[in-house]
């Protein structure tokens, strides 16, 4: 009987020290690039991560729509740390890995060409997946951007934004005195970051990551723990009351 009740009492601590280690992790994968470009140019766009998790790992795939020229090993980089360990050009699919993991930075930078001709191009990651360093993993929704191709209108800046110049430049002043009042003009992105002096958009992609599948697999453990207790100990008494 004592046996019974040491086992039951172990399997009640294993139990309930799994259940404390299920937590949800947050997380944010968001591009930080220009919402506008001109036909036929080379761009940069990077991938931004922010959790309250220590990330160490992430894997998924890019995307790009058919007027982006196909992507190859050289035009996805690692950043801050991140090495690039795998990226297949024919599916997209990457892995990106930094042993000692972070909270917030850019992870890696995609470079692209755009076709010579003006409308939207696309990119997006898919099918994304995390591990933090205590190597619990979670998934992502997929994020996307897309962006305007479109030839730079007469007077427009290289940040998208048209400056005033007088036709006169009086007392010997420099022109370019007129560009530092600038106005921040609102994207069509979630959110716009300021880099420089440029406003670079960020699209952003927000998910909490339960721990894969445990939960439901604790609580049925847990409930049959139980009955098979009861059953035990029920049986185990009425066997001692018969004899």
């Amino acid at each position: 009987m004592k046996k019974l009740y040491l086992i039951g009492i172990l399997m009640i601590l294993i139990i309930g020290m799994l259940i404390t280690s299920v937590y949800a992790v947050t997380a944010t994968i968001s591009f930080n690039g220009e919402d506008k470009v001109e036909p036929g140019s080379t761009n940069k766009i990077a991938v931004h991560i922010t959790s309250d998790d220590t990330i160490g790992g992430i894997e998924g795939k890019i995307v790009t729509s058919s007027n982006i020229s196909k992507l190859t090993t050289d035009n996805v980089y690692g950043k801050n740390g991140w090495l690039i360990t795998a990226y297949d050009p024919e599916t997209g699919v990457f892995n990106a890995l930094k042993v000692t993991g972070t909270k917030e930075e850019d992870i890696f930078e995609i470079e692209y060409t755009v076709e010579n001709q003006e409308g939207q191009a696309k990119i997006e990651l898919k099918d994304l997946k995390i591990v933090n360093t205590n190597y619990e993993e979670g998934d992502i929704e997929d994020v996307s951007k897309t962006i305007s191709i479109a030839n730079k209108q007469s007077g427009e800046s290289d940040d998208g934004h048209n400056n005033q110049v007088p036709s006169q430049n009086t007392s010997g002043q420099n022109t370019s005195a007129q560009n530092i009042s600038r106005q921040n003009v609102t994207s069509n992105s979630t959110e716009t970051v300021a880099k420089g002096s440029k406003n670079i958009p960020t699209t952003k992609s927000d998910a909490v990551l339960p721990k894969a599948g445990i939960l439901n697999v604790i609580i049925p453990v847990v409930v049959l723990t139980i009955i098979v207790a009861l059953v035990s100990y029920f049986g185990y008494k009425k066997y001692k009351e018969i004899n």
